[in-house]
């Protein structure tokens, strides 16, 4: 029986399962035309509230769940950060946040990090290969003067809009691209974000209701119910159907009290830590795959699906190998589970104290640096983080602890470049309301 070892013969097996698409970007005489390709995240939505990651989610998802059973659906995937910017960066660079150095904001200093100059964008590289680019966002976060807006035709950042209003900005934007060119498509949807609006029918109560008659955690699931009805008008307003490259994403998901805090502030947990992730390529066959996946492969899986090459300096993997490798262990009757190959880490830096969280397999050691508090969790056995065993498997914790710091070390940080950037009375407000100053969230 075929057994694939190099990553050549892990290819090859892609492409007879259907996992690679070749698409020729560079060639005049291509083919087919280059599909277009939509990245749309979506801040502060846990995955376990998600159809397609949880049978179990108390949030009504039809939308997503349709779209999981034409796409690639990865149950054991990871954020970058706990913070929208850092995990921003990382989706669009595929750099860990240790090295590409961009971090939360932090209002007692104008000076924050940008994305390094020295890397592309995937709206570079898109941009490179022909395609048109817009951007359409409403995250203080993620502005220009910070270089989120790099290699975008068109990079619309806007205070607080829901999914339907910021629909209504992409909509009047894109007359301006023209439809027999490939395009590239980004958006930036903040409805599961605080402040948590009352959607009916999802929620029962009224905007102006208390607290203590409509809870923060039935509005949030009321705006991801709300989001998920806005994506299924998005698409199809917009026809992006089977020939286009569709990539939905959480940038990190939202604490209600799950370990002792709300919202997401200086924590890497796995309810903040989990990432929904799926993934359409035009002609692959959908499958639900637990091969370890994180924000950093988003770039180069699109890279690869198009046949372009991946970048020098690079932290993520494209997907499409490790598919093919679970599928083959599949197909000779061994366990397709491939995930204990690669760590994964989440990230979060607040003032001079770091949080990481690592991923290897089934375990997963959060620790704080520089006081070295730590602890470690057994997430195939308890995947709510609820059981430390720090006192109980001491050897596993330096085992750990010895992996991530083998992993830091590792890594060749990139020049932190400072941006000043003015933090006006409109633009406070605007953090304010979304719950960032003061409390870093």
């Amino acid at each position: 029986m075929f057994r694939p070892h190099s990553i050549a013969s892990l290819l090859a097996y892609a492409l007879s399962l259907g996992l690679v698409v070749t698409l020729s970007s560079c060639s005049a005489e291509q083919s087919a035309p280059l599909p277009d390709v939509v990245v749309l995240m979506l801040d502060t939505t846990r995955a376990d509230h998600l159809g397609p990651f949880n049978e179990q989610s108390p949030v009504p998802t039809p939308f997503l769940d349709e779209l999981a059973e034409r796409s690639l659906v990865f149950e054991n995937a990871w954020t970058a950060s706990t913070h929208t910017s850092p995990s921003t960066a990382s989706i669009f660079t595929g750099l860990v946040t240790p090295r590409h150095g961009v971090q939360s904001n932090n209002l007692d200093n104008v000076q924050l990090v940008a994305l390094p100059s020295s890397v592309k964008t995937l709206a570079e590289h898109l941009s490179l290969a022909g395609y048109q680019t817009l951007g359409v966002g409403c995250n203080r976060n993620i502005n220009e003067e910070r270089g989120f807006h790099r290699g975008f035709d068109t990079y619309s950042s806007n205070d607080y809009l829901h999914a339907g209003e910021l629909a209504e900005k992409l909509y009047e934007l894109q007359v301006d691209f023209d439809p027999d060119r490939p395009m590239y498509t980004f958006m930036h949807f903040m409805d599961a974000h605080i402040p948590y609006h009352s959607r009916k029918p999802w929620c029962p109560h009224g905007r102006e209701a208390s607290k203590e008659e409509c809870p923060n955690l039935c509005r949030y699931q009321s705006e991801v119910a709300f989001l998920d009805s806005q994506l299924e008008k998005l698409f199809d307003r917009m026809g992006w159907h089977e020939d286009t490259i569709v990539v939905v994403v959480s940038d990190h998901g939202e604490e209600f009290g799950d370990h002792g805090g709300i919202m997401h502030r200086f924590s890497v947990h796995t309810e903040l830590a989990r990432a929904g992730l799926l993934i359409r390529i035009p002609g692959v066959e959908p499958v639900r795959s637990e091969v370890p996946a994180h924000h950093i492969d988003i770039l180069p899986t699109i890279l690869m699906a198009l046949d372009l090459p991946s970048p020098e300096i690079l932290d993520g993997s494209p997907l499409q190998p490790l598919l093919a490798r679970e599928q083959a262990r599949s197909a000779e009757g061994r366990s397709s589970r491939v995930h204990d190959e690669r760590p994964l880490l989440t990230h979060k830096r607040k003032g001079d104290a770091e949080l990481f969280g690592l991923t290897f397999g089934p375990w997963r050691l959060i620790e704080q640096q520089p006081t070295g508090w730590v602890k470690l969790y057994n997430i195939e056995e308890d995947p709510r983080e609820e059981r430390d065993l720090t006192r109980r498997r001491p050897d596993m914790v330096e085992k750990m602890r010895a992996r991530l710091q083998g992993y830091l070390t590792a890594l060749d940080p990139l020049e932190v470049e400072e941006v000043s950037v003015d933090f006006d009375d409109d633009l406070i407000e605007e953090l304010r309301r979304l719950g960032y100053v003061g409390d870093d969230g």
